[in-house]
């Protein structure tokens, strides 16, 4: 089976993790355990970028922001609704040191590469891919990955 080598960081893996599909046919299910079982974290993988774990509960930002002084309590509300939006829902958020993020080598075969590519390109087309730099960087190291495949079944 063709493989094509790429250079993922942390974020990239756990981004990838996370969105892989919780139900999928069969065939497609042993693919994505496959993803899973290259990309898991090491312990590491969790020091090296000091990866941890924040609360993301809106009542407690409310707080924090209630504890700011001079800011009228209808500000508050509005930093709060514009907060919730953001939110991802109430539980935890992981948080890395984007410096000590480095990049190592995966092999992903001609089934995984399509697959995640396709997930992205799905959240491209629907305007819905997040503008962040880590993102877009995640976007174009598939897109060159898919060549980097057929480059390599040609030789």
């Amino acid at each position: 089976m063709r493989q094509c080598r790429i250079l993922l960081t942390v974020f990239d893996r756990l981004t990838i993790m996370n969105r892989l599909p919780g139900e999928a046919k069969i065939e497609t299910g042993i693919v994505i355990q496959d993803i899973r079982e290259k990309l898991k974290l090491t312990q590491g993988d969790v020091e090296r970028v000091e990866l941890k774990t924040v609360f993301a509960d809106v009542e407690t930002f409310r707080e924090k922001i209630s504890e700011l002084k001079d800011l009228p309590a209808g500000l508050i509300d509005t930093i709060v609704d514009l907060a919730v939006e953001n939110f991802p829902s109430k539980g935890e958020n992981l948080q890395l040191n984007p410096a000590k993020d480095e990049a190592i080598a995966f092999d992903l075969t001609e089934l995984e590469v399509p697959l995640i590519k396709a997930d992205l390109e799905r959240l491209n087309k629907s305007g819905k891919l997040p503008t962040q730099s880590n993102w877009i960087a995640l976007f174009r190291k598939f897109q060159k990955a898919e060549l980097l495949v057929e480059e390599h079944a040609a030789n």
